[in-house]
């Protein structure tokens, strides 16, 4: 996973990976959520990988457009 380098200091998300129609977000608290295509749809995904590498607002992204999404989370 690459480490997410969060340009305004803000924190939450710590690390991503990206699939060709997902993104794997790993979080301060230790969770990880994998988003995709067929569960939150690919615009909401090619969204998310921008802000990943830009380092902001992916967190903020999330909390307001996924935060009750139905996303497998892993270990």
């Amino acid at each position: 996973m690459r480490v997410y380098r969060s340009i305004d200091g803000t924190p939450g998300v710590t690390a991503y990976q990206f699939g060709h129609e997902s993104i794997l977000v790993a979080f301060q608290n230790g969770r990880r959520f994998l988003y995709t295509y067929d569960i939150v749809g690919s615009t909401k995904v090619e969204i998310m990988k921008y802000l990943a590498v830009k380092g902001q607002g992916l967190n903020a992204f999330i909390n307001t457009y996924l935060k009750n999404a139905a996303v497998p989370r892993l270990r």
